[in-house]
């Protein structure tokens, strides 16, 4: 009887442990699926980091030829606005001189009429 006993639970221990090899061996295929979901998006997140790394470089240059370009800008201004002054003391100069002539011809207008 011990040994029917023994056996029954032998059996019963059998059956629990295939039922545990069951469920562990179902646990071990439903992790390896989340591992590769988990290894999808870890290589779809190193693409988009990738991607916007190459894009602030980009913006990096960008932002480089945009400080160079404001730079040059900003020096053609204070060329123009010396060429504007030196070019509105000419044109001074110029009516004054105009006026002077403008005075002369008229003197010389009136002893020619005289």
């Amino acid at each position: 009887m011990r040994r029917e006993q023994d056996a029954e639970n032998n059996e019963r221990n059998a059956t629990e442990g295939e039922m545990n090899v069951g469920q562990l061996c179902d646990l071990l295929l439903a992790q390896g699926r989340e591992r590769d979901v988990v290894q999808q998006d870890r290589l779809l997140e190193e693409r988009r980091v990738a991607e916007t790394a190459e894009k602030l470089a980009t913006y990096k240059r960008e932002v480089a030829n945009c400080e160079t370009a404001s730079r040059e800008m900003r020096q053609d201004e204070a060329r123009f606005e010396q060429m504007v002054y030196k070019l509105e003391e000419e044109a001074e100069k110029a009516t004054k001189v105009a006026e002077v002539a403008e005075q002369e011809a008229n003197r010389l207008e009136g002893e020619v009429r005289k």
